[in-house]
C-alpha cells in the first residue's frame, strides 16, 4: 500500500474536484418564485387530489368523498387558503359543511411561512 503526502492528498482531492458533478446554485429562493411554481405547475399539468374519508358511527360504514383540484383549469388558486368547513356542535360532535368544502379566502399577509391550514379538531 502506498503512503500519499499531504500535499499529494490535497492534489488528488483539487482534481477530484475538478471532475465532479458542477454545482448548481439557485439565485434567491426559487421554491418563493411564484411565476417559476405557476410555470412548472402548467407544464407538468398539475392535478391535486383530496380525499376525505369518514366512518358513519350508527352502520359503521365507511364514507368517501374526493374531488380533484386540475392547475390548467384555473382550479388551484395562489395566496388563498380554504375557509373553515368543520366545526363544533351543541353535542360536541364535528359538523362538516360541504357547501363550504371548495370556498377560498385571501390568505394573510403573513402566511407565506404556513404550509397547511390548522385543524380545529
Amino acid at each position: 500500500p502506498s503512503v500519499l503526502s499531504s500535499s499529494q492528498v490535497g492534489a488528488a482531492a483539487a482534481g477530484a474536484a475538478a471532475t465532479a458533478a458542477p454545482v448548481i446554485e439557485f439565485p434567491g429562493e426559487p421554491w418563493r418564485d411564484e411565476a417559476a411554481i405557476r410555470d412548472h405547475m402548467r407544464r407538468c399539468d398539475v392535478e391535486v387530489l383530496v380525499i376525505i374519508e369518514a366512518i358513519e358511527p350508527i352502520t359503521s360504514s365507511t364514507l368517501m368523498a374526493r374531488h380533484s383540484y386540475k392547475f390548467n383549469e384555473g382550479e388551484i388558486e395562489f395566496n388563498k387558503t380554504f375557509v373553515p368547513c368543520v366545526s363544533i356542535g351543541e353535542d360536541g360532535a364535528a359538523i362538516l359543511d360541504l357547501d363550504a368544502f371548495h370556498r377560498t379566502r385571501d390568505a394573510p399577509p403573513n402566511a407565506d411561512h404556513m404550509l397547511s391550514t390548522p385543524s380545529i379538531l
